[in-house]
């Protein structure tokens, strides 16, 4: 039997932000969401990478040295990159975010967010053009047993996302 899809938030970027956060989504209803990410700007060059974090039942993000996440680049003109953090403040995403809206598109699973006896995992997909076209892949945990409700999204600089769209979907 084939799953289903339940728009549970949509949240867009119209003005310069440096962190997008998105609240009150994760809850008891849903086991597995898939959230996907299109059209994020960054202010200013060059590229950057892009990251996630989770918002716990509080409302706070947590910025703890919990994530682990391994990423790897499919360049389609160099060699291929890999990136693996452990303990690291942020989850890693396979997106790199230009400065043409329409470049970079990332497709994200989201495990178990809202149990507070299990950690929060996630699984990536993502294709994004900077002077090439990249595919991603990413995994990562947040090894924290605590309750999860929300995701926010940075870049890995000083830089701001200034437009995007974030849709999340509860899977059936």
């Amino acid at each position: 039997m084939a799953g289903s899809l339940e728009l549970v938030k949509s949240d867009t970027v119209t003005s310069a932000v440096s962190t997008v956060l998105v609240t009150d989504v994760f809850s008891a209803n849903f086991d597995v969401y898939k959230v996907t990410v299109t059209g994020f700007e960054l202010g200013g060059s060059p590229l950057s990478g892009h990251n996630l974090q989770f918002i716990n039942s509080s409302g706070s993000t947590v910025t703890s040295s919990d994530y682990d996440s391994a990423t790897l680049g499919m360049k389609t003109l160099n060699t291929y990159s890999n990136d693996k953090t452990e303990s690291g403040t942020t989850g890693r995403i396979g997106m790199s975010i230009g400065t043409t809206p329409s470049e970079a598109v990332s497709t994200i699973f989201v495990y178990n967010p809202f149990s507070s006896s299990s950690y929060t995992f996630y699984l990536n997909q993502s294709m994004s053009w900077g002077n090439q076209w990249v595919g991603g892949k990413s995994i990562g945990v947040l090894k924290q047993t605590s309750s999860i409700t929300g995701i926010a999204f940075t870049t890995n600089t000083t830089k701001t996302l200034n437009n995007g769209t974030v849709n999340i979907y509860g899977v059936n």
